[in-house]
């Protein structure tokens, strides 16, 4: 029969060993995530030239009832200025969480 000691010594390694392996793994999630900066509405209708063409996290509230699906837009309102988002060119996508279809939004255009 093994002794107490010993084995209170397997399982301090063991903790030690799932524990450095929990932190290798975060670590290695912290590395390879791409930061996305988030952009308000305000803040891209500053200088909107500056992010023609570019992938953009944006932030901000849509419109109440501004959703077209037959024209697949919606109007996406920041404090002071709104942008129209033509989401017709997205790929439909299925959310993990809900039931529901989501859009990637990748061509809008500007109003303001």
């Amino acid at each position: 029969m093994p002794s107490r000691i010993n084995v209170e010594l397997t399982r301090g390694k063991r903790l030690v060993i799932v524990l450095l392996t929990f932190t290798i793994i975060i670590s290695l999630m912290f590395i390879t995530i791409r930061p996305q900066i988030q952009y308000s509405v305000d803040e891209i209708m500053q200088s909107p030239d500056d992010f023609e063409n570019t992938e953009v996290f944006i932030r901000g509230e849509v419109m109440k009832n501004s959703i077209d699906y037959e024209n697949m837009t919606f109007q996406l309102n920041g404090t002071n200025n709104y942008l129209i988002i033509d989401y017709s060119k997205s790929q439909k996508v299925r959310s993990g969480l809900v039931w529901d279809y989501s859009y990637l939004t990748t061509s809008w255009d500007i109003v303001g």
